[in-house]
């Protein structure tokens, strides 16, 4: 449905907007969030962080991420063995559980996020 797809891409945008102002702010004392894309219908997140004193960019890729609620509050759930990153290194912690598995969502994206389901 030609509108359908139309109204998930803006959905996506304005997902992707809210989280990367809000986690910009929480990132800017450790560097600066480049890129921030959600595809909810492909269930895929991708970010670009450039850490201070750090050359190149760290990519993220998240696959199949469920948004789940509990107790009146939303959450990210991931699963560490679907996250990709550009340094090898990093892959590895992550996929070590060095990440949690939930990530509480802030009530504003929550709310865009409830729509998604």
């Amino acid at each position: 449905m030609p509108g359908g797809s139309a109204i998930n891409k803006a959905k996506d945008l304005m997902i992707s907007a809210a989280v990367k102002s809000r986690a910009g702010a929480k990132l800017e004392r450790f560097g600066n969030m480049l890129d921030f894309k959600i595809d909810t219908s492909e269930r895929t997140i991708h970010l670009s962080i450039l850490l201070k004193g750090e050359q190149m960019p760290i990519d993220f890729s998240i696959r199949d991420y469920e948004i789940i609620e509990e107790n009146g509050s939303q959450y990210l759930k991931l699963d560490s063995s679907k996250i990709e990153t550009s340094r090898e290194w990093l892959t590895r912690l992550v996929r070590e559980k060095m990440i949690p598995e939930r990530i509480p969502l802030p009530k504003q994206i929550g709310l865009i996020a409830g729509i998604l389901h």
